[in-house]
């Protein structure tokens, strides 16, 4: 969503491809303050929510795939950087509450949901995606 300009790299469109690979997508996102790995408020209530709903019996054998994007404003690497940073910080709180099998990635700019070339929208793929798998 930015006229064709970023390019995904392969290995990070495999390691999102592997990440899903018979998942399925919560509708949780997780947002962040600007430039930080510092959740907003209503990811601050979401993390409640996700564990909470982890903790239901219906999802006791299911693992849990944090995948980190951002935008694609400035260089590549640092992007996947701080994609990944920010899933490993939601992973972090939700292994300090007890949950485990969970996994965090950073795809960087992959996967924009908005216009990257406007500032007010290319925040919108600063993001960690949830989704969930069965294990075993």
């Amino acid at each position: 969503m930015d006229g064709g300009r970023t390019r995904v790299r392969a290995p990070d469109v495999r390691s999102f491809e592997t990440a899903i690979a018979g998942s399925d997508r919560l509708s949780i996102t997780f947002r962040f303050q600007a430039g930080t790995n510092a959740l907003d408020s209503r990811a601050e209530a979401d993390i409640t929510r996700l564990i909470n709903l982890m903790r239901l019996p219906a999802y006791a054998q299911y693992s849990v795939s944090l995948i980190g994007f951002s935008s694609a404003t400035g260089d590549y690497v640092g992007n996947r950087t701080l994609s990944r940073e920010r899933a490993e910080a939601v992973r972090d709180r939700l292994t300090a509450a007890g949950l485990a099998h969970v996994s965090a990635i950073g795809i960087g700019p992959g996967a924009a949901v908005a216009c990257n070339l406007d500032n007010n929208t290319a925040a919108l793929n600063q993001r960690v995606e949830v989704w969930v798998r069965k294990r075993g």
